[in-house]
């Protein structure tokens, strides 16, 4: 009798489905694979476009202090970049994002940039740490034949003549007092608080910092807002 290891049978689902997982410095990352002339939303592991399991509950603030309904049922989908609201028919639409400032969905709340989109707060601190996370085109991989309404580019709203394999990433933010949002950098730290420079470089040469790892930023966040309080 041919016995089958759960490793192997877990790769045929994987594969069904179009996902995959690599190896990378000992953790698994996912990709997620769209065939040439298919929509996203007909990919069996769509739901996982969504940051949250299921559309929960919350409101937008915006720039007049005016919030919408309370009764709202929100999630975030990493494929567009978009916050998508529950009408009164089911049906998902996009949350209006003009004047738009803050959306808390859940619980968890998101600052939306005009430039950058929707960043989720990570620290809530006088200067703040925040996250994009999105799906990330890893790779495009042409198959012949067209089919009407296919592009040839990566347009998510659309088919394409490609196969498309995506991956989630996370970049990260400090967002100042004023709310401006800078990508996390050694330079954009020090320039935030340009006042304490010598004391956060200090802090960076005993803890090096990693701008792409959240445990590091963090505490660089942590430390750099308690340096300015003192």
């Amino acid at each position: 009798m041919k016995i089958i290891s759960m490793s192997a049978i877990l790769l045929a689902i994987f594969l069904n489905l179009g996902v995959f997982a690599q190896e990378k410095k000992d953790t698994q990352v996912v990709v997620y694979k769209v065939p040439a002339h298919t929509y996203v939303n007909k990919m069996p592991w769509y739901k996982y476009v969504y940051y949250f399991s299921d559309f929960q509950p919350g409101a937008g603030v915006y720039a007049s202090k005016r919030k919408d309904s309370e009764n709202l049922r929100l999630n975030y989908n990493l494929y567009y970049e978009k916050v998508e609201c529950l009408n009164e028919k089911g049906d998902t639409v996009l949350l209006k994002t003009s004047k738009l400032k803050l959306v808390n969905i859940g619980g968890t709340v998101f600052l939306y940039d005009n430039a950058k989109g929707y960043i989720r707060i990570v620290v809530d601190a006088p200067v703040a740490l925040g996250v994009k996370t999105f799906m990330n085109t890893e790779r495009l991989e042409y198959v012949s034949g067209s089919i009407d309404g296919s592009v040839n580019y990566d347009r998510r709203s659309s088919t394409s003549v490609y196969d498309r394999y995506y991956k989630i990433a996370a970049t990260y933010f400090f967002i100042d007092r004023k709310r401006s949002v800078h990508k996390a950098s050694k330079t954009s730290i020090l320039k935030i608080f340009a006042p304490h420079a010598e004391k956060i470089n200090e802090y960076m040469e005993g803890n090096p910092v990693d701008f792409s790892r959240e445990e590091d930023l963090v505490r660089l966040v942590t430390f750099c807002n308690s340096v300015r309080n003192t």
